[in-house]
């Protein structure tokens, strides 16, 4: 891994940390994400680089929705 893709793992890290924080302080992500998406919020370039977190992205997104999968 080279010191940029290690910075922005670092940086999706502490972002959804953050988002962990403030989703839990006011029960709900959207009201931390708005309209967008958790892969938006994180960093979609990383996002597209890890493909194996989708699943559990997505899964976060429809417990937010009210859907189960």
């Amino acid at each position: 891994m080279s010191g940029a893709d290690a910075d922005e793992s670092e940086q999706v890290m502490h972002t959804s940390h953050l988002l962990l924080q403030a989703a839990f302080a006011s029960g709900s992500i959207s009201s931390v994400i708005g309209e967008g998406s958790v892969a938006t919020f994180v960093g979609q370039s990383w996002v597209n680089a890890h493909p194996n977190v989708l699943p559990y992205i997505r899964s976060l997104e429809s417990i937010e929705s009210g859907s189960s999968t």
